[in-house]
């Protein structure tokens, strides 16, 4: 999968990854943890304009501490670690310890951001190919290292699902359910998807029961939930009281009614189907229908309930949220609702193409706004809606994604990066 990169080609880059964060992002995204491969973060970031030679990643593959849990832990990370130096990348290697029943990774921050140090004055002093460096990771904390590599001449893009458009002065850019898809290989149902058949479950498909099987016993809103998963690939999630309280065995086979939606605590977990033995007689009261009536930055929309003209802020993925486009939202009282998932495919346009896929592009003018024309490889043109604070110049580049129809802008973009060097 190839992006081409008008006036100037693909920015040679090294990518430095902080891997259980980017697990973590995967989760936020896909629906699972998944952990990528040096090929597949290749493909991805050169959707996003770099030619990515050296790829780094982080990850604790030693033990601080002993318990079950943790061996189990740092066994898939040792694993992972083997797989990623087989495919030609790089392992730093940090500690993995089981910190009150969470795994934590100390020292793994410290070594992305001796790999930044170290990346950043190869370029300048050692006549590295790479021009630019890629983070993966959420992490705040390795920021001031983006500075101490731009003394030296060598941008720093922090590359994360959200949160990183935020932060002020830095290069940055948003991942996807495509990169993810790509970094991690995921192949089949994921993502989109299942939150779409999430939503049609809970609220238009809840009268009849479904089988599941057990896949486990997890933490959800401070307390210890069934995790089970339906063939379709969808997980949903039932109070342990529904099996008499006895936890059931795994891979047990079980029918249960759709009842609602898990959306557990933080604000961007992947949402499960809530179940139970008897249905309810009825979709859950605090789920309701809402279309998209802005795109307020590329990770935020608003949305209007079908119910009223009040106007709902919610944290969303920044793909397949189109202008107008129906979804499912939880109430959680009277001023806040959570996104779901979608109620309908996303509207697909011809000057847009596929949704979920970034694409490059080149400022051709300005409008004194934030709205800018830009210029895709084919040579057409298109409206794109400017980061937050960035004017533009003609000439810069920007990657951006499908916003969907507007009424004043017609079909147009979102810029999903700060400008490219």
């Amino acid at each position: 999968m190839s992006a081409v990169v008008p006036l100037g080609g693909l920015i040679p880059a090294v990518a430095i990854i902080d891997s259980r964060n980017l697990a973590g992002q995967a989760e936020e995204v896909l629906g699972a943890r998944r952990y990528p491969g040096v090929s597949g973060v290749r493909q991805a970031l050169e959707l996003y304009g770099f030619a990515v030679g050296k790829v780094i990643a982080a990850v604790g593959t030693r033990a601080s501490g002993s318990s079950s849990r943790l061996s189990t832990a740092l066994t898939l990370n040792q694993d992972f670690a083997a797989r990623f130096r087989n495919e030609g990348g790089e392992i730093l290697e940090g500690y993995l310890r089981d910190s009150y029943n969470k795994m934590e990774e100390k020292q793994v921050d410290v070594l992305c951001a001796r790999a930044i140090a170290d990346e950043a004055y190869a370029s300048r002093h050692e006549a590295s190919p790479s021009k630019a460096i890629v983070l993966i990771s959420k992490d705040s904390d390795l920021t001031p290292m983006f500075s101490f590599a731009k003394r030296l001449g060598v941008p720093v893009y922090a590359a994360a699902t959200s949160g990183v458009d935020r932060r002020g002065d830095i290069d940055w850019i948003l991942l996807g359910e495509a990169a993810m898809r790509i970094m991690t290989a995921a192949r089949g149902s994921w993502g989109h998807d299942v939150r779409d058949q999430v939503s049609a479950l809970a609220f238009l498909q809840w009268g009849k029961p479904y089988r599941w099987s057990v896949t486990g016993v997890v933490r959800r809103k401070g307390q210890d939930v069934v995790k089970l998963r339906h063939r379709t690939g969808i997980y949903g999630s039932a109070l342990i009281q529904e099996f008499g309280g006895i936890k059931p065995a795994k891979a047990t086979k079980h029918d249960l009614y759709p009842i609602g939606v898990d959306l557990g605590e933080r604000g961007r977990e992947f949402p499960l189907v809530m179940l139970s033995k008897s249905g309810v007689g009825g979709c859950a009261s605090n789920l309701q229908e809402a279309v998209v009536a802005e795109r307020v930055s590329p990770t935020q929309v608003t949305l209007r309930l079908n119910d009223g003209d009040k106007l709902f802020r919610v944290e969303a993925t920044i793909d397949n949220m189109h202008l107008n486009r129906r979804v499912l939202v939880q109430r959680e009282g009277s001023d806040t609702v959570r996104w779901v998932g979608g109620l309908e495919p996303c509207a697909t346009y011809p000057t847009e193409g596929d949704p979920t896929m970034p694409t490059i592009v080149e400022i051709a003018s300005l409008t004194g706004t934030p709205l800018a024309i830009a210029r895709r490889a084919d040579g057409t043109t298109m409206p794109i809606r400017l980061p937050r604070g960035e004017v533009g110049k003609v000439g810069s580049r920007y990657v951006g994604i499908a916003a969907g129809l507007d009424q004043r802008l017609g079909s147009h973009l979102i810029a999903i990066s700060s400008s490219l060097c």
